[in-house]
């Protein structure tokens, strides 16, 4: 039987990829460098104009495992640290993210593929990690890599079967040599190889311990980053969810249509969810789940393989939560979500065809809405344009950068890209390494406060040498009126203030100002 020119575009593997890649591309580009580089990104940023040994000696005061930043420096490298050409990055490995998962889910039908390409490609959350300087959309990339090679090896001969775990090793090692938290979504496949054989688990565990080797030049990272204090701030919105509730709430954050709140928002706990996501979700999930337990064709064990890479990450996660809180739904989670794609993209199959066309059309309905606020500007300001603008101009050779809060990422990012690169101190000075890392027990003791700005002082105005000493002050922070008072023990005196950026009513950005203080030796600037 001869197919027609539309049936032959249906079962063809391009015509169906190239359907979500363009859907993936056309959400994640539009309007993409509109809105300014918030504070993680601004960190991404300014990693982004530094040297590869740089990069790993101020990566390893993140939290995070350095490829995602020195990935970035080098794509900067080529197309520039503009805020459109940082964020491309995560477009390009976000749209690759669905098209892998939409490759996955292809091998049981077309009908599948489509669904469960289209399930990230539509994601609400996806959309936004997509579309940030971070390191969440490569992340992905790597793992629905991983586990796409993971199920092409335990189904072809022992020669292909080498390649492919070849590969498997490869993209796992380097999923966690972007985030720590890919060893959640990698445990899934243990689950996955079970019942295959003796010799799919051999050769599993060999794969596994190629990809343990691969990354134990990091165990020195984890050593000294568990120290740092990068999970203290999710305790406070971990428990506001609840607990209980958190894999409740990862499952619509998934599903389009889901409401989506900022950080802060969580302190209020969530808001309530609309019962047509998960009118959804159970249309997608159940008949999923149905056929993951029951049956041995291709697509019983795909769907298993997508069952184990949902919900085994997050239950692990929820586990270690009860020692050290550390899922947020919304971020961390994440890591779940190729696995739940896969899933529903096999449940969404086998359902009737005008149930299919039901689904489809709710689900497009549900993210038009949802995905809406995402390209509206953010609640936040921040200041990278502000200061190319009105405080690069002003510096001269030989000034001094003092940075009290949170400003330093987003001022130094927008003075390197305005071609400026002063010299700088902060406050507390244990912030150089990393400003998110404010010892806040001390900026709130006002006697270990006037201390800390007195040996900050002393230290920029040492390293100054008669120039001026710019002393950027966030009114959200405590801190700047102790900085100025040691500065004027000096003998300094405020020469110019400028008002850098006004956060908008109801943000969390407050307002910033940019004082010039020279010694009475010192010209005015």
């Amino acid at each position: 039987m001869k197919l027609d020119g539309k049936a032959r575009w249906m079962r063809g593997w391009w015509g169906p990829g190239a359907l979500v890649m363009t859907v993936a591309m056309a959400l994640r580009c539009f309007r993409l460098g509109e809105v300014e580089l918030w504070f993680d990104e601004s960190y991404s940023g300014l990693l982004s104009f530094f040297t590869p040994q740089d990069i790993l000696r101020y990566a390893r005061a993140e939290v995070a495992p350095p490829l995602y930043y020195l990935t970035l420096g080098a794509w900067a490298g080529l197309f520039g640290h503009s805020e459109t050409a940082l964020r491309a990055l995560s477009v390009v490995t976000g749209s690759l993210t669905a098209l892998v998962v939409y490759g996955v889910a292809r091998k049981t039908s077309v009908a599948a593929g489509l669904a469960a390409g289209m399930a990230v490609a539509l994601s609400p959350l996806h959309v936004q990690y997509s579309r940030q300087a971070r390191m969440y959309a490569m992340l992905l990339l790597l793992i629905s890599g991983a586990i796409a090679c993971l199920l092409r090896a335990l189904g072809h001969g022992r020669a292909a079967r080498l390649r492919w775990w070849a590969a498997y090793a490869l993209c796992s090692a380097a999923a966690i040599w972007t985030h720590y938290f890919a060893v959640f979504a990698l445990s899934a496949g243990l689950f996955v190889v079970l019942g295959r054989g003796r010799p799919a688990q051999r050769e599993f565990g060999l794969a596994t311990a190629v990809t343990v080797l691969l990354s134990l030049p990091l165990v020195p990272w984890v050593l000294v980053q568990a120290h740092l204090p990068a999970t203290d701030w999710i305790e406070a919105l971990y428990r506001a969810i609840p607990p209980p509730l958190a894999i409740p709430r990862t499952l619509e954050l998934f599903t389009p249509g889901a409401l989506y709140p900022s950080y802060p928002q969580f302190r209020f706990g969530p808001p309530l969810c609309r019962p047509m996501t998960f009118l959804l979700l159970s249309a997608a999930l159940i008949p999923g789940v149905l056929c993951a337990i029951r049956g041995a064709s291709e697509e019983h064990r795909i769907a298993r393989g997508g069952l184990a890479f949902l919900i085994l990450p997050l239950v692990l996660m929820s586990a270690a939560s009860i020692l050290r809180p550390i899922y947020l739904p919304g971020r961390y989670d994440l890591v779940a979500l190729p696995g739940f794609a896969i899933l529903g993209g096999v449940g969404i199959a086998r359902l009737p065809r005008a149930g299919r066309a039901l689904v489809a059309l709710v689900a497009v309905v549900l993210a038009a809405g949802s995905l809406a606020p995402y390209f509206r500007p953010a609640m936040y300001a921040s200041v990278s344009r502000a200061v190319a603008r009105n405080l690069a101009p002003a510096l001269q050779p030989g000034d001094v950068l003092l940075f009290t809060g949170y400003s330093m990422p987003e001022v130094r990012y927008a003075l390197l890209r305005a071609g400026r690169d002063p010299m700088f101190r902060t406050m507390p000075l244990s912030s150089a390494q990393h400003p998110g890392w404010l010892d806040l027990g001390l900026l709130n003791d006002p006697s270990r406060r006037r201390l800390e700005s007195n040996r900050a002082a002393r230290e920029a105005a040492a390293v100054a040498s008669g120039r001026s000493v710019w002393l950027l002050v966030d009114k959200g922070q405590p801190g700047g009126r102790t900085m100025i008072d040691a500065l004027e023990a000096l003998g300094f005196r405020a020469a110019v203030v400028l008002n850098l950026v006004d956060g908008p009513p109801g943000s969390w950005r407050q307002p910033l100002y940019a004082v010039a203080f020279v010694h009475p030796k010192t010209p005015s600037p």
